[in-house]
């Protein structure tokens, strides 16, 4: 039941992502409900081929994206809640629609357009034209390429090797559509940098406000020594109050005492006092 409950809190903070996974779940449902036939020329009508996208462009490019080809969802809602939802959270709704948006496009057309280029030079048959090309992929690689930017430094280099080095290999060892896509869905996610910016948690925030966060363990050390106080006055407002750490010389004191029993002289014993304003 707790863990019904964090998943739930999980995907309610990414209304996006939460929505669009219950279309696909839906979709995925009625994959396995109706026949084959009816499935495959479903799939047929919403694939981003070059057929398709030389007659209704707009409409396959958003109908390809209600479809699982192959209709597994639970592995999708794993890669959801794992790579999308925290994206979602990270950079808003719109700038997280963007990327995922420019990613499925632009991806989409560059590895058909290389297809075409390869049907025009006749290394490839002109029945590739109606190739079948529907998915979600292209969005989620602009997602993870984008994801790159909430590490720093020597993570993030990593991280960047790592997912290119995953989807340039299988381009190489299989010149084809999807791992062109992916790659250049990849690519685009990357060159999103500049919708990262400004947004908070973003590793591009964070040198103008390490000086700020380096003043919290001071402060916690001034809270540690220092004793504070606060009243209210009679107008309900917060009035703040001088706190005051006062260091004792009893022992200075004492020896004082010890000295002038002996006969002695002590210059300096008298109470040392220091005293601080914290305003909150």
């Amino acid at each position: 039941m707790d863990l019904g409950r964090s998943v739930w809190k999980h995907f309610a903070h990414a209304p996006l992502t939460t929505a669009w996974l219950l279309v696909l779940l839906i979709t995925t449902i009625v994959q396995h409900t109706v026949s084959a036939t009816t499935v495959s020329r479903w799939l047929a009508e919403s694939s981003t081929d070059l057929v398709h996208l030389s007659r209704e462009p707009l409409s396959v490019l958003a109908s390809s994206l209600v479809w699982l080809d192959g209709a597994y969802w639970l592995p999708y809602a794993v890669f959801f809640g794992v790579l999308l939802v925290p994206t979602e959270r990270w950079l808003g709704a719109r700038r997280w629609l963007m990327v995922g948006v420019a990613g499925h496009v632009l991806a989409t057309y560059i590895s058909q357009g290389a297809l075409w280029l390869a049907i025009y030079a006749g290394s490839a048959g002109s029945s590739e034209m109606s190739m079948r090309d529907v998915g979600v992929s292209y969005f989620m690689f602009a997602i993870m390429g984008v994801l790159a930017y909430r590490f720093t430094g020597r993570w993030r280099t990593v991280y960047i090797a790592v997912i290119v080095t995953c989807c340039a290999t299988p381009l190489i060892l299989d010149v084809g559509v999807t791992n062109l896509g992916h790659l250049s869905a990849v690519l685009i996610g990357l060159a999103c940098y500049p919708l990262t910016r400004g947004v908070v948690g973003s590793s591009a925030e964070f040198p103008a406000h390490r000086e700020s966060l380096l003043t919290i363990p001071r402060q916690l050390l001034a809270r540690r020594f220092f004793s504070c106080s606060t009243s209210k006055s009679g107008s309900g407002h917060s009035r703040s109050m001088a706190s005051s750490a006062s260091i004792s010389s009893s022992v200075m004191d004492n020896r004082a005492n010890h000295l002038r029993s002996a006969g002695m002289t002590y210059q300096g014993a008298s109470s040392l006092s220091v005293r601080s304003r914290t305003t909150w």
